[in-house]
């Protein structure tokens, strides 16, 4: 039952708003949502906050996505709320269990009660004389229209279209005889066994989900057009379970998180530090678990540094092995079109397939979709230039939660809270109306630093960045930790509006 978003920060029909406006107005209610709202409930309980949820459940990503051996890429440790430990043995988690987790945390928390489900947020509209955002949303099957008021706007939906992904236009796709499935909407009565399976891709998705078939079909075919970088990881982490131990639950915790933050983050710098010495411990782990000799690596061997693309985790060698043992194969080559019996390659050659599983990627979109305006200016997405990774030039009392492409999600989304608090407080401090950071320089870029595909494609639908702080988007924790928990608010960029 929800508490406090029925009762205020509505506007009914007249015009008038019901008792108070929210305080904050979370969109989204998965990984980031949820982060958000459990920390806005335990360290600032005088402030009002419900979520808006398009779909009909807690998740997000994570309930959305139902493919065979989806999981996560970040270590349990530091997707996990800082608040709330997990100690499940395992060093990823599999998709079914960060779902559950993240679920149960916001019952544990009592956050769910400040759930709006399937209120999807269409427009909202920032009035700079009141301060407050009007945020139209569209309700249930019927898109029933409806008015949620609040001062502090948060975009917690992530940054990528839930009702499509990306599908190349192949041609002779009618021709092929059997399914063609995208693994964002992965059908519930699939069956893998005893088939031939072509996986178009070689991301995140392809790498999970290829051993999960793999596990069941006659054998799986991933077809790429060039590769990628893997980083195998260990399937259970015992270390961990040595912390839990021997140390008292909170301490092991932090212990492990810090562990796992140094590391990922050092990985990170000495990729850009050292690409070529970084290239070649990558690709010692393909050489080595199956064996290949320099002549036979060309469909591991990436065309671009480490890092210039994601880099994807292979969790316990699941990939590697499923190669090693023949379950599973790699082809590099160029699609020429679909045909009856499979896919046909620019060389003539026909791959068979009784399925084909397009994991090619994810169509991009910011702010959930929805259409934002400040005094009735629209703020075109691929115009604004983000502030400390968090925030935008001329769009005052906006945050979203874009977390990091080199990390957990996670970890830049709750510093992201923090810092909303930070300025929720110092705005109630000066009794100003409303802050925005001003004078932005001229972009330089998308405000995701990569070099993917899915980046080129939606690049007009993305925030960009500056060159220089905090104008450019941080991808170290370290740095974040400073500037947004700790450094001075004023920086000679925000601009308190008063009175």
């Amino acid at each position: 039952m929800l508490d406090v978003a029925m009762r205020q920060g509505v506007e009914r029909e007249t015009g008038a708003v019901e008792a108070k406006p929210l305080d904050i107005l979370i969109v989204g209610a998965g990984v980031a949502g949820i982060a958000a709202a459990r920390d806005f409930e335990k360290k600032a309980p005088d402030l009002t906050f419900a979520i808006v949820e398009g779909r009909k459940a807690i998740g997000g990503t994570w309930d959305l996505f139902r493919y065979p051996g989806v999981r996560s890429d970040s270590d349990l440790q530091t997707l996990a709320f800082s608040d709330r430990p997990v100690f499940n043995g395992a060093f990823t988690g599999e998709g079914a269990d960060v779902l559950a987790y993240i679920r149960d945390s916001a019952r544990e928390s009592g956050v769910d009660r400040k759930i709006l489900f399937e209120h999807r947020v269409v427009a909202a509209d920032f009035d700079s004389q009141s301060g407050l955002w009007r945020v139209d949303v569209a309700i249930g099957a019927d898109k029933r229209p409806a008015r949620l008021i609040c001062r502090f706007l948060y975009a917690c939906c992530g940054y990528y279209d839930y009702s499509a992904g990306h599908t190349p236009d192949f041609p002779g796709r009618s021709d092929f005889s059997g399914p063609v499935i995208h693994p964002q909407f992965w059908p519930s009565d699939f069956d893998a066994s005893g088939k031939r399976i072509v996986v178009i891709g070689s991301g995140a998705t392809a790498i999970s989900l290829i051993p999960a078939l793999a596990a069941k079909a006659d054998h799986v075919v991933m077809l790429q057009r060039s590769p990628t970088f893997l980083l195998p990881l260990p399937a259970k982490d015992y270390e961990a379970r040595l912390y839990r131990r021997i140390l008292p639950k909170k301490l092991a915790y932090s212990l492990l998180r810090w562990r796992n933050i140094l590391f990922t983050f050092g990985l990170y710098r000495l990729a850009r530090a050292r690409p070529a010495l970084a290239k070649r411990v990558l690709l010692g782990f393909a050489r080595r678990r199956l064996g290949l000799d320099e002549s036979r690596m060309a469909n591991f061997t990436p065309r671009y540094d480490v890092w210039d693309q994601r880099v994807c985790v292979d969790a316990g060698f699941a990939f590697y092995n499923c190669l090693r043992d023949g379950a599973a194969s790699i082809i590099t080559a160029e699609i020429d079109s679909f045909v009856a019996e499979g896919v046909r390659l620019r060389n003539g050659e026909v791959l068979p397939a009784d399925a084909v599983v397009t994991a090619t990627g994810l169509k991009l979109q910011s702010f959930g979709g929805a259409r934002l305006s400040v005094d009735g200016k629209v703020l075109a997405p691929g115009n604004l230039v983000t502030y400390r990774g968090c925030m935008f030039a001329g769009a005052p009392n906006l945050f979203a939660a874009i977390g990091y492409v080199n990390a957990s999600w996670t970890l830049k989304c709750q510093l992201t809270t923090i810092y909303l608090l930070r300025l929720a407080r110092e705005l109630i401090a000066r009794k100003a109306k409303w802050v925005a950071p001003e004078n932005p320089p001229a972009p330089v870029g998308p405000v995701l630093a990569l070099t993917s595909g899915y980046v080129a494609r939606g690049k007009a639908e993305m925030p960009r960045q500056g060159a220089t702080a905090p104008w450019k988007y941080s991808v170290n924790y370290l740095d974040d930790l400073w500037a947004l928990r700790y450094a001075r608010l004023d920086d000679g960029v925000l601009h308190f509006e008063l009175p």
